[in-house]
């Protein structure tokens, strides 16, 4: 039954692109079906995740049908279009339930070395679960990313149960996790030899921190490409800012597919409209393939 109310919610607020069934599934679980009722979803042609039906969050995109974030989408396929059957990777660093990491595992994406990283405890045994419902096809890291390994840091809880966010803090406070740096795990995946990588980036605010742990993934995978968010609200445009001081050619994708270079952080406000939006970005070496590529990608109007 509980299935059978949220697909009617979806179909309901379809005219409006879906928009407030997230609203819709938190109050039918408050107030007409109380209690938490789960089922497995498909994300992908043999993608599994299990989601409480009526959480606000993932319940519209798993069990409404909800688009999430085609833009990294529109990414990923670019990457794996471009690969045309050589060898390469994705590191999902903030892989919150395992999501993009279920699909680019999948026969969907065929992505053949796929690793999860979650800082979050009560998250990364979220993510667990869906590294078992897709039989083991990528690894699942309990490390919170920076730029040094081996450090003790704190996990905090905060935000929407639905999202699960969390952020790390050397205060004593929270569950202790262990940090890992973008070259460590490199060096533990033993993935040195990988024609190339794609890295998802979404670490609550520690992206540029991140990006200075990655000083040898620049000898060691030329060919690599990071998705990062560069939020509305954050007018100083810090992740573009870290990405471009370090040399990286940055685009931005819209939901379409659509590409636009980013010359400077002027070009990012322009299309950060949205304060309570998260944009999604790319960077990529400059004069690398992927860089070639995505320069012939059509422009954005």
């Amino acid at each position: 039954m509980c299935l059978a109310v949220s697909r009617v919610e979806a179909l309901l607020t379809a005219p409006l692109g879906k928009k407030g069934l997230g609203t819709a599934y938190r109050l039918t679980n408050r107030y007409l079906l109380p209690g938490e009722t789960f089922c497995r979803a498909q994300v992908a042609e043999n993608a599994w995740m299990r989601v409480q039906t009526f959480e606000p969050y993932w319940g519209p995109v798993m069990i409404g049908q909800r688009p999430y974030e085609p833009e990294i989408r529109h990414v990923i396929e670019f990457a794996a279009s471009l690969m045309n059957g050589r060898e390469w990777a994705f590191l999902d660093c903030g892989a919150n339930f395992g999501y993009w990491s279920a699909i680019v595992s999948s026969s969907e994406i065929g992505c053949p070395r796929v690793a999860a990283v979650e800082a979050n405890p009560s998250t990364f045994h979220k993510l667990l679960e869906t590294v078992e419902l897709n039989q083991y096809r990528f690894r699942a890291l309990h490390f919170a990313i920076s730029d040094t390994c081996g450090e003790r840091v704190f996990i905090q809880d905060f935000g929407p149960k639905a999202h699960a966010m969390a952020r790390a803090t050397t205060e004593p406070v929270g569950v202790p996790v262990v940090t890992v740096s973008l070259d460590g795990l490199i060096d533990q995946l033993r993935w040195k030899d990988a024609g190339a990588l794609v890295i998802k980036l979404d670490v609550e605010g520690h992206e540029a921190k991140a990006l200075s742990g990655a000083r040898r993934l620049r000898d060691s995978i030329r060919e690599h490409l990071f998705i990062y968010e560069d939020h509305g609200s954050d007018a100083a445009c810090e992740n573009t800012a870290a990405f471009l001081a370090e040399g990286y050619a940055v685009f931005h994708v819209n939901a379409f597919g659509e590409c636009e270079a980013v010359m400077d952080l002027d070009t990012v406000r322009k299309t950060k409209r949205n304060p309570v939006h998260g944009y999604n970005f790319v960077a990529v070496m400059p004069d690398s393939e992927f860089h070639r590529a995505l320069g012939e990608v059509p422009v954005r109007n």
